[in-house]
């Protein structure tokens, strides 16, 4: 049954006023990680907690040996891991009592709200919010640390797999990107050279076969995305390029950069 906007009110100087258009601010939720990166993944398993079974292969050069001599053994393999990592939890409760639905009007209509109406609309707001909270733990993973909400480390990536930089430390290797220095372009400071750099030190520790044509993906803020954008070293690049200034001339905005064999991509978080 129809309810007049006039019930709601119960005042007569609203008699006259119609509901004309109804505004529903909602909150971006980011999912880039989720699409790019755990393409596949998000189907789920069935216990508490998940294992991975690891066994490094390293190799070396066979040295040559004379004719008929006997030849040297292959090097045993080195020792399986098994790695258990515990799958959080991660709950959320939400309660519709009587009170929620009677004499309450539906949103965005004149009519009264259903049960099933109610239901799917806290239903829908508790999944953007798993939705977030599950991009929250991947953005993290990706970073080597997957975190609380509070910020307290649920898994440290770095120590679970043994993980170490340059420094012998738990911890991501650090690429110094001087998008500062406006200087006329150097190779320390030109911004292709040390995206070079990051790939080679990326692919050597990758301990893996990646396909033909793998290219890194770079998640950047907005002040590191303006800058590189902006930098001498990256537009000197396109000098002579009709086609490439007038792309250079377009907007960026929460778009993807490619330069130096890297994809730029200027991530869309929370909308704080």
């Amino acid at each position: 049954m129809n309810t007049p906007l006039v019930d709601v009110f119960a005042d007569d100087a609203f008699s006259v006023v119609s509901l004309t258009a109804a505004v529903n601010a909602i909150d971006h939720v980011p999912g880039r990680a989720g699409t790019l990166a755990f393409v596949g993944v998000s189907e789920g398993i069935s216990t508490t907690d998940a294992a991975i079974e690891m066994q490094d292969d390293g190799l070396s050069i066979i040295p040559t040996s004379p004719r008929g001599a006997p030849p040297p053994k292959l090097s045993p393999a080195s020792p399986r891991k098994m790695l258990k990592l515990a799958i959080p939890h991660i709950p959320l409760e939400e309660t519709i009592n009587a009170d929620s639905l009677q004499n309450v009007r539906a949103f965005g209509t004149n009519e009264l709200i259903s049960p099933e109406a109610e239901v799917n609309k806290r239903m829908l707001r508790m999944v953007r919010r798993l939705d977030l909270t599950t991009e929250h733990h991947r953005l993290g993973a990706l970073c080597g640390k997957i975190t609380d909400k509070d910020g307290t480390v649920l898994n440290d990536l770095f120590v679970e797999f043994d993980i170490q930089n340059s420094a012998g430390q738990h911890a991501p290797e650090e690429f110094a990107f001087p998008l500062d220095d406006y200087s006329a372009s150097t190779v320390d400071n030109a911004v292709r050279v040390i995206c070079q750099r990051t790939e080679r030190f990326m692919r050597r520790k990758a301990k893996a076969v990646l396909p033909p044509g793998t290219k890194l993906w770079a998640f950047c803020g907005d002040n590191f995305f303006d800058k590189l954008v902006s930098h001498p070293s990256v537009k000197e690049s396109y000098d002579g390029y009709e086609a490439a200034r007038n792309a250079l001339g377009e907007s960026f905005a929460f778009g993807v950069f490619e330069f130096g064999g890297v994809f730029f991509e200027n991530y869309q978080g929370t909308d704080d």
